[in-house]
Protein backbone atom coordinates (compact mmCIF):
# COMPACT_ATOMS: atom_id res chain seq x y z
CA UNK A 1 0.00 0.00 0.00
CA UNK A 2 3.00 2.35 -0.22
CA UNK A 3 2.47 5.36 -2.45
CA UNK A 4 -0.90 4.71 -2.28
CA UNK A 5 -2.63 8.41 -3.22
CA UNK A 6 -6.26 9.31 -2.47
CA UNK A 7 -8.52 8.16 -4.78
CA UNK A 8 -12.38 8.19 -5.24
CA UNK A 9 -14.51 5.81 -6.76
CA UNK A 10 -18.18 6.56 -6.86
CA UNK A 11 -20.16 4.17 -8.51
CA UNK A 12 -23.01 5.31 -11.11
CA UNK A 13 -26.27 4.83 -9.50
CA UNK A 14 -29.77 6.05 -11.05
CA UNK A 15 -30.63 9.42 -9.49
CA UNK A 16 -33.74 8.13 -7.75
CA UNK A 17 -32.38 4.55 -7.11
CA UNK A 18 -30.32 3.65 -4.19
CA UNK A 19 -28.97 0.18 -2.39
CA UNK A 20 -30.74 0.77 1.23
CA UNK A 21 -28.96 -1.82 3.33
CA UNK A 22 -31.42 -1.12 6.36
CA UNK A 23 -33.56 1.41 7.45
CA UNK A 24 -33.62 2.31 10.94
CA UNK A 25 -36.29 3.84 12.95
CA UNK A 26 -36.60 5.34 15.91
CA UNK A 27 -32.88 5.87 16.01
CA UNK A 28 -30.90 7.98 18.81
CA UNK A 29 -27.26 8.19 18.11
CA UNK A 30 -27.17 9.42 14.15
CA UNK A 31 -27.97 13.11 15.31
CA UNK A 32 -30.70 15.24 17.19
CA UNK A 33 -33.78 13.50 18.29
CA UNK A 34 -35.22 10.54 17.30
CA UNK A 35 -34.62 9.49 13.39
CA UNK A 36 -34.92 7.12 11.02
CA UNK A 37 -31.57 6.25 9.43
CA UNK A 38 -31.25 5.20 5.75
CA UNK A 39 -27.96 3.18 5.58
CA UNK A 40 -26.39 3.35 1.64
CA UNK A 41 -24.23 0.18 0.65
CA UNK A 42 -20.99 0.99 -0.74
CA UNK A 43 -18.02 2.22 1.06
CA UNK A 44 -14.67 3.46 -0.45
CA UNK A 45 -13.02 3.07 2.88
CA UNK A 46 -11.70 -0.42 4.01
CA UNK A 47 -11.23 0.17 7.67
CA UNK A 48 -10.22 -2.80 9.56
CA UNK A 49 -13.19 -1.90 12.42
CA UNK A 50 -16.04 -1.87 10.66
CA UNK A 51 -18.93 -2.83 12.44
CA UNK A 52 -20.82 -2.81 8.82
CA UNK A 53 -18.47 -5.17 6.84
CA UNK A 54 -21.67 -5.82 4.68
CA UNK A 55 -21.79 -2.23 3.37
CA UNK A 56 -18.39 -2.11 2.11
CA UNK A 57 -18.56 -2.98 -1.47
CA UNK A 58 -21.07 -1.28 -3.35
CA UNK A 59 -22.58 -4.35 -5.33
CA UNK A 60 -25.72 -6.47 -4.54
CA UNK A 61 -24.68 -9.28 -2.33
CA UNK A 62 -26.85 -12.30 -0.83
CA UNK A 63 -26.38 -14.03 2.47
CA UNK A 64 -27.17 -17.27 3.53
CA UNK A 65 -27.76 -18.67 6.94
CA UNK A 66 -27.04 -22.39 7.15
CA UNK A 67 -28.32 -22.41 10.59
CA UNK A 68 -31.98 -20.81 9.36
CA UNK A 69 -32.54 -23.31 6.53
CA UNK A 70 -35.06 -25.76 7.05
CA UNK A 71 -34.08 -27.93 3.71
CA UNK A 72 -37.41 -26.80 1.79
CA UNK A 73 -36.12 -26.29 -1.70
CA UNK A 74 -37.89 -23.27 -2.20
CA UNK A 75 -35.46 -21.22 -3.06
CA UNK A 76 -33.62 -23.44 -5.61
CA UNK A 77 -37.10 -23.72 -7.35
CA UNK A 78 -37.83 -20.20 -7.59
CA UNK A 79 -34.18 -19.65 -9.16
CA UNK A 80 -34.39 -18.59 -12.33
CA UNK A 81 -30.48 -19.55 -13.69
CA UNK A 82 -30.53 -22.93 -11.76
CA UNK A 83 -27.74 -21.15 -9.65
CA UNK A 84 -28.63 -23.06 -6.74
CA UNK A 85 -27.56 -26.39 -5.51
CA UNK A 86 -28.29 -28.29 -2.06
CA UNK A 87 -25.22 -29.84 -0.36
CA UNK A 88 -24.73 -32.16 2.69
CA UNK A 89 -22.52 -30.25 4.43
CA UNK A 90 -23.03 -26.37 3.92
CA UNK A 91 -26.25 -26.21 2.82
CA UNK A 92 -27.61 -24.37 -0.26
CA UNK A 93 -24.86 -23.04 -2.13
CA UNK A 94 -24.87 -20.22 -4.77
CA UNK A 95 -23.04 -20.30 -8.46
CA UNK A 96 -21.93 -16.67 -8.39
CA UNK A 97 -20.90 -17.02 -12.02
CA UNK A 98 -24.51 -17.87 -12.56
CA UNK A 99 -26.23 -15.72 -10.14
CA UNK A 100 -27.65 -12.90 -11.63
CA UNK A 101 -28.56 -11.44 -7.45
CA UNK A 102 -32.41 -11.27 -8.97
CA UNK A 103 -33.48 -11.56 -5.08
CA UNK A 104 -35.93 -14.57 -5.61
CA UNK A 105 -34.58 -16.69 -3.35
CA UNK A 106 -34.94 -15.04 -0.89
CA UNK A 107 -38.53 -13.85 -1.58
CA UNK A 108 -39.18 -17.11 -1.37
CA UNK A 109 -37.14 -18.24 1.60
CA UNK A 110 -40.03 -18.96 4.86
CA UNK A 111 -37.42 -18.67 7.10
CA UNK A 112 -34.79 -15.92 5.63
CA UNK A 113 -31.83 -17.77 5.64
CA UNK A 114 -31.12 -16.69 1.79
CA UNK A 115 -31.91 -12.71 2.28
CA UNK A 116 -30.49 -10.04 0.15
CA UNK A 117 -28.01 -7.48 1.48
CA UNK A 118 -29.53 -4.96 0.03
CA UNK A 119 -32.80 -3.43 -1.80
CA UNK A 120 -32.94 -0.94 -4.76
CA UNK A 121 -35.06 1.32 -3.29
CA UNK A 122 -36.38 4.39 -4.48
CA UNK A 123 -36.82 8.36 -3.08
CA UNK A 124 -40.40 8.13 -2.64
CA UNK A 125 -40.14 4.91 -0.49
CA UNK A 126 -37.68 6.29 2.10
CA UNK A 127 -39.58 9.28 2.32
CA UNK A 128 -42.70 7.20 2.89
CA UNK A 129 -40.68 5.45 5.71
CA UNK A 130 -39.52 8.77 7.40
CA UNK A 131 -43.42 10.14 7.29
CA UNK A 132 -44.41 6.94 9.58
CA UNK A 133 -42.40 8.19 12.43
CA UNK A 134 -43.29 11.79 11.61
CA UNK A 135 -45.08 12.49 15.12
CA UNK A 136 -42.30 10.62 16.95
CA UNK A 137 -39.55 12.56 15.32
CA UNK A 138 -41.40 15.96 15.39
CA UNK A 139 -41.83 15.78 18.96
CA UNK A 140 -38.11 14.55 20.11
CA UNK A 141 -36.97 17.09 17.63
CA UNK A 142 -35.34 14.03 15.38
CA UNK A 143 -35.28 13.96 11.81
CA UNK A 144 -33.41 11.50 8.87
CA UNK A 145 -29.73 10.26 8.37
CA UNK A 146 -28.36 9.49 5.54
CA UNK A 147 -25.27 7.17 6.36
CA UNK A 148 -23.34 3.54 5.05
CA UNK A 149 -21.40 2.82 3.72
CA UNK A 150 -20.45 6.02 2.55
CA UNK A 151 -23.57 8.22 1.70
CA UNK A 152 -21.52 10.69 -0.87
CA UNK A 153 -21.40 7.58 -3.13
CA UNK A 154 -24.90 7.77 -3.80
CA UNK A 155 -24.92 11.52 -4.56
CA UNK A 156 -27.60 10.80 -7.11
CA UNK A 157 -29.69 9.28 -5.02
CA UNK A 158 -28.90 10.95 -1.51
CA UNK A 159 -29.38 14.44 -3.27
CA UNK A 160 -32.76 13.86 -4.31
CA UNK A 161 -33.85 12.22 -1.10
CA UNK A 162 -32.59 15.01 1.06
CA UNK A 163 -34.93 17.73 -1.35
CA UNK A 164 -37.88 15.34 -0.94
CA UNK A 165 -37.24 14.65 2.96
CA UNK A 166 -36.56 18.33 3.54
CA UNK A 167 -40.02 19.32 1.28
CA UNK A 168 -41.69 17.63 4.18
CA UNK A 169 -40.09 19.32 6.96
CA UNK A 170 -37.33 17.03 8.04
CA UNK A 171 -34.34 17.74 9.70
CA UNK A 172 -31.84 15.89 7.56
CA UNK A 173 -28.24 14.36 8.62
CA UNK A 174 -25.37 13.16 6.61
CA UNK A 175 -23.16 10.77 8.37
CA UNK A 176 -19.84 10.71 6.25
CA UNK A 177 -16.23 9.78 6.12
CA UNK A 178 -15.67 13.04 3.85
CA UNK A 179 -13.64 11.11 1.14
CA UNK A 180 -15.68 12.56 -1.81
CA UNK A 181 -14.82 15.28 -4.78
CA UNK A 182 -15.28 18.78 -3.12
CA UNK A 183 -17.93 19.27 -5.91
CA UNK A 184 -20.00 16.17 -4.86
CA UNK A 185 -19.54 17.31 -0.40
CA UNK A 186 -20.97 20.50 -0.97
CA UNK A 187 -23.78 19.84 -3.38
CA UNK A 188 -24.61 18.08 -0.66
CA UNK A 189 -23.88 20.83 1.65
CA UNK A 190 -26.54 22.80 0.57
CA UNK A 191 -29.47 19.76 1.26
CA UNK A 192 -27.90 19.08 4.76
CA UNK A 193 -28.50 20.78 8.40
CA UNK A 194 -26.54 18.65 10.15
CA UNK A 195 -23.08 16.74 9.17
CA UNK A 196 -21.57 13.69 11.21
CA UNK A 197 -18.33 14.18 9.93
CA UNK A 198 -15.79 11.01 10.73
CA UNK A 199 -12.03 11.63 11.15
CA UNK A 200 -10.48 8.22 11.77
CA UNK A 201 -6.81 9.62 12.00
CA UNK A 202 -5.40 12.92 11.81
CA UNK A 203 -2.27 11.12 10.84
CA UNK A 204 -2.23 9.91 6.83
CA UNK A 205 0.09 7.15 7.08
CA UNK A 206 -2.21 5.39 10.23
CA UNK A 207 -5.23 6.20 8.06
CA UNK A 208 -3.79 4.23 5.31
CA UNK A 209 -2.65 1.45 7.35
CA UNK A 210 -6.30 0.83 9.05
CA UNK A 211 -8.60 2.47 6.20
CA UNK A 212 -6.76 1.61 2.99
CA UNK A 213 -6.77 5.51 1.48
CA UNK A 214 -5.06 8.50 2.59
CA UNK A 215 -6.73 11.08 4.88
CA UNK A 216 -5.67 14.38 2.52
CA UNK A 217 -9.30 14.42 0.97
CA UNK A 218 -10.86 13.86 3.97
CA UNK A 219 -8.99 16.57 5.82
CA UNK A 220 -9.69 19.23 3.31
CA UNK A 221 -13.54 18.70 2.79
CA UNK A 222 -13.58 19.10 6.53
CA UNK A 223 -11.99 22.66 6.10
CA UNK A 224 -14.52 23.34 3.49
CA UNK A 225 -17.59 22.40 4.77
CA UNK A 226 -16.41 24.22 8.43
CA UNK A 227 -15.34 27.63 6.34
CA UNK A 228 -18.39 28.05 4.11
CA UNK A 229 -20.56 27.11 7.00
CA UNK A 230 -23.16 26.31 5.34
CA UNK A 231 -24.86 23.59 7.47
CA UNK A 232 -24.43 22.46 11.31
CA UNK A 233 -20.96 19.88 11.79
CA UNK A 234 -20.57 17.39 14.64
CA UNK A 235 -16.99 16.36 14.49
CA UNK A 236 -16.79 12.36 15.07
CA UNK A 237 -13.19 11.69 16.36
CA UNK A 238 -12.03 7.94 16.21
CA UNK A 239 -9.24 7.42 18.85
CA UNK A 240 -7.02 4.41 17.13
CA UNK A 241 -5.07 3.27 20.13
CA UNK A 242 -2.88 -0.04 21.03
CA UNK A 243 -2.10 -0.70 16.89
CA UNK A 244 1.03 -2.16 17.38
CA UNK A 245 2.52 -3.49 14.26
CA UNK A 246 1.42 -7.12 13.91
CA UNK A 247 -2.10 -6.53 14.93
CA UNK A 248 -5.20 -7.31 12.83
CA UNK A 249 -6.98 -4.60 13.72
CA UNK A 250 -6.79 -1.69 16.60
CA UNK A 251 -8.52 -1.15 19.22
CA UNK A 252 -10.91 2.06 18.69
CA UNK A 253 -12.94 4.44 20.67
CA UNK A 254 -15.55 6.90 18.76
CA UNK A 255 -16.23 10.27 20.10
CA UNK A 256 -17.58 13.63 19.47
CA UNK A 257 -15.06 15.80 19.66
CA UNK A 258 -16.33 19.41 18.07
CA UNK A 259 -19.06 21.10 16.95
CA UNK A 260 -19.68 23.54 14.19
CA UNK A 261 -22.77 25.51 16.53
CA UNK A 262 -20.11 25.92 19.36
CA UNK A 263 -16.59 25.95 18.10
CA UNK A 264 -14.68 28.16 15.94
CA UNK A 265 -13.12 27.06 12.64
CA UNK A 266 -9.97 27.94 13.90
CA UNK A 267 -10.27 25.26 16.89
CA UNK A 268 -11.26 23.00 14.32
CA UNK A 269 -7.89 23.50 12.16
CA UNK A 270 -6.33 22.78 15.69
CA UNK A 271 -7.62 19.36 15.63
CA UNK A 272 -4.27 18.34 13.69
CA UNK A 273 -2.08 16.12 15.95
CA UNK A 274 -5.24 15.47 18.83
CA UNK A 275 -6.24 12.54 17.42
CA UNK A 276 -3.81 9.44 17.17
Amino acid sequence: MMGMTASVVLEPVAAITGRVFNLQRCSVHDGPGIRTTVFLKGCPLRCTWCHNPESISPKMEKMFTPGKCIGCLACIDACPENALTMTADRGVVTDFEACTMCGRCADVCPTGAMEMVAEMTDVQAVVDAVLEERVIIEQSGGGVTFSGGEPLMHHRFLIEALDACRAEGFHCTVDTSGFAPKEILMAVATRTDHWLYDLKSMDAETHLKWTGVRNELILENRCHVLRHKLTDTTIVAVSIANSQQGMSRPHVTRYRIFHHATESVVEADNLHGSVV
